[in-house]
């Protein structure tokens, strides 16, 4: 632990498309867990929805 937070190193072997993707899909995991394990929804968009309804109000959509 470094400064009282947790620190990983992560290493690989070689930097193609193939570990790059794990790479991503690791951590891409990471935050669905963490996420899940705070008592956080990472799927749930609230702010997002929001944002679009509004937005779509403002530029005349039909239907908002």
């Amino acid at each position: 632990m470094a400064g009282g937070l947790p620190v990983m190193t992560i290493e690989l072997e070689t930097i193609d498309p193939a570990a790059l993707g794990s790479l991503f899909i690791f951590f891409e995991l990471a935050i669905a867990v963490s996420g899940r394990l705070i008592g956080v929804n990472p799927f749930n968009q609230p702010g997002v929805e929001e944002y679009k309804t509004r937005m779509f109000n403002l530029l005349g959509k039909p239907g908002y």
